[in-house]
């Protein structure tokens, strides 16, 4: 065997042994993430009934909420994460990709229609387009927090109080706070962490409340 080649078989073997401890590393790490974000989210939402569907091996989870008995108050969330155990592909998915780990949770209400708005981060705009939501007609203004810039779509200032209360009290944790009239919604991105989405579970329901009107409640 040429020196070329015991190089080769070396280097080969280092890589082996680098990707085994890389991978069970951030497996554990991963594991740990999705055990706390589930967690946070019961923890701050106290559902009566619960459902997980697991995306794939270590990719995330969705996961729906039923928050009375009566269904008509529901949350739904979706945890994404980066490939950090693949030593080979996250650096491509870091390219590709937003570069974090990514929680998504909607708050729904039957009762209640929220007005029209948003708060989002710069370089994050791409998630109404994604989300099929429209800013026509909403007043816009840009709010500076930490450093960051973030875009307010509303109707009333009071609404684009509220958003930004909401983001300079979370201390900036939100990527994306929106309210949906369509939906009886409120829609909110940040990145994954346990204390984000233990605030979130707080958080949104009261945004609803804030911004939202009571329906007649049908016979």
């Amino acid at each position: 065997m040429e020196f070329a080649d015991v190089l080769a078989l070396l280097a080969l073997s280092i890589l082996a042994a680098a990707m085994v401890v890389w991978y069970y590393y951030w497996r554990r790490r991963m594991l740990w993430l999705m055990r706390e974000i589930v967690a946070a989210l019961e923890e701050g939402f106290k559902p009566v009934d619960k459902n997980y569907v697991i995306l794939g091996y270590l990719v995330g989870f969705k996961a729906e909420y039923k928050l009375d008995s009566s269904g008509g108050r529901r949350a739904y969330s979706m945890l994404l994460m980066m490939p950090r155990h693949s030593l080979l592909y996250y650096p491509v998915a870091r390219f590709l990709t937003a570069r974090i780990d990514r929680l998504d949770i909607l708050v729904k209400d039957a009762r209640v229609k929220p007005r029209r708005c948003h708060l989002v981060l710069e370089g994050w705009l791409k998630l109404l387009k994604r989300d099929h939501i429209s800013v026509e007609g909403l007043r816009n203004t840009v709010v500076e927090y930490q450093g960051r810039s973030y875009h307010v779509y509303y109707e009333r200032e009071e609404d684009r109080d509220i958003l930004v209360n909401t983001l300079m009290n979370s201390g900036g944790k939100y990527i994306r706070i929106s309210c949906i009239p369509e939906e009886n919604a409120v829609l909110a991105t940040m990145r994954a962490e346990p204390d984000a989405a233990v605030e979130a579970a707080r958080d949104l329901p009261r945004i609803l409340r804030l911004l939202g009107g009571r329906l007649q409640e049908h016979a």
